[in-house]
């Protein structure tokens, strides 16, 4: 099963790649040692930004055991997260630092005939002082299978230092989550320079998922 959901995870990370002209480094930050040095082409460089820490609006008890935010992010498609199922529901993704987001690649909760819990639930990338901007929303598809519930909602580099999921109704669950980008600044405070700023090539205004 894991096999098959990092499979499934490269060709969705595959289509952020031709979307737009990226490089992608490893999970760690450093660089994948594939540039040749040639600035033939620009690139921006994206990377796997790890989390500093996940919380949910508020956490199932399921026959006494509680069903955290953690199991989002614990690489584990037998596992989820699961909130109560009330109103104005959230996941909450915090960043280890300040950066840019590229995208959000989230695995519904549900492959049964529950998935459609998570229909219209909204991304957004968030500031430290709250300043939210909207990535996209999710239609869920009536696959029923972890490629199927499989989705990718995209940023376009949004500054922020967490990731939002928003549910107004119906429980918020999730089986797995992942942010792509970059960091905004070293650890000098300067600009991590793999972004040029240019408009040569213009952002996409697409909100929807793939």
């Amino acid at each position: 099963m894991m096999d098959q959901m990092m499979d499934h995870m490269t060709d969705q990370m595959m289509k952020v790649k031709k979307r737009k002209k990226i490089k992608y480094g490893s999970d760690d930050g450093s660089d994948d040692g594939s540039d040749d040095g040639s600035d033939d082409e620009k690139e921006d460089k994206i990377y796997f930004l790890p989390n500093n820490g996940v919380s949910q609006s508020s956490t199932l008890i399921w026959n006494g055991v509680p069903v955290p935010a953690s199991r989002a992010v614990d690489d584990n498609t037998e596992t989820q997260s699961h909130t109560e199922c009330t109103a104005n529901n959230w996941f909450r993704y915090k960043l280890n630092k300040t950066s840019k987001v590229e995208s959000v690649l989230m695995i519904n909760g549900k492959t049964n005939y529950y998935l459609f819990r998570l229909n219209n639930s909204k991304v957004s990338a968030v500031e430290a002082d709250g300043t939210k901007h909207f990535c996209g929303r999710i239609s869920v598809r009536s696959i029923e299978s972890i490629e199927g519930q499989t989705y990718t909602i995209y940023c376009n580099n949004a500054v922020a230092d967490y990731v939002e999921v928003f549910l107004d109704k119906n429980c918020l669950e999730l089986k797995e989550i992942k942010v792509y980008g970059k960091y905004l600044n070293k650890d000098d405070g300067s600009d991590d320079g793999s972004h040029d700023g240019s408009d040569d090539e213009s952002e996409e205004e697409e909100r929807d998922v793939e």
